[in-house]
């Protein structure tokens, strides 16, 4: 089943942080925190398939960890000046 599902994303899923995480996740490998939370928001999103955004859902606990997060840049921004 998982084959099936790689093969999907694969095909459809775009470019993106947590593209390779997902995959490798389905395929057994192991994850690190970090690299399930990237795997994680890229299969909520639909694997990206509008584009790299911000899933502006701020309840997800995932949310402060996302790669492409508004206030994950707004505070990224902030520690450099």
């Amino acid at each position: 089943m998982n084959e099936k599902l790689i093969t999907e994303i694969k095909r459809h899923g775009k470019a993106a942080r947590g593209k390779k995480e997902l995959i490798n996740h389905l395929e057994g490998k192991r994850l690190t925190p970090k690299k399930a939370i990237e795997a994680k928001c890229f299969d909520c999103l639909c694997y990206m398939v509008d584009g790299r955004q911000d899933c502006k859902i701020p309840k997800c606990p995932c949310y402060p960890f996302m790669a492409y997060s508004a206030d994950k840049k707004k505070r990224k921004a902030a520690r450099v000046e």
